[in-house]
């Protein structure tokens, strides 16, 4: 008997991990237009858009992901395969900035690469209650 998230949980989840990977990818801030840089657009000599090109997520969210994802292991099979590179980015940005959980964290690609897997698979991930015993 296949068990899965409820849609609800699956769709936090989801968003919890596409929020994180948004903020923890660089981005330039200036604008390209065919080759040339310009700055970014202001709104009454304001930046827009230079929160996100700038921000890293801090440690506390990382963790808060990292619980929301484990939470999901009994109904998502192969789920615990896919969180390791992110508590180890979580625990080597402790460990820098001397367990001070408000300050940033920068994620590796392997943990990128595993936020990207919870955003492509949360939602169709499922798990069995019962396993047979081998043949």
């Amino acid at each position: 008997m296949p068990i899965t998230l409820t849609p609800e949980k699956a769709v936090k989840l989801k968003v919890a991990c596409q929020h994180l990977l948004s903020t923890s990818q660089p981005r330039s801030q200036g604008f390209s237009l065919e080759g040339r840089s310009r700055a970014p657009p202001t709104f009454k000599g304001k930046a827009l858009g230079t929160r996100l090109s700038t921000s890293l997520p801090s440690i506390r969210e990382l963790a808060r992901v990292i619980g929301k994802i484990v939470s999901c292991f009994p109904r998502v099979c192969f789920g615990p395969l896919y969180y390791r590179s992110l508590e180890q980015d979580k625990i080597t940005a402790l460990q820098l900035n001397r367990w001070d959980f408000d300050k940033k964290a920068t994620l590796s690609p392997q943990a990128q690469e595993e936020l990207s897997w919870w955003v492509n698979n949360v939602t169709s991930s499922h798990s069995v209650l019962t396993r047979d015993k081998p043949t």
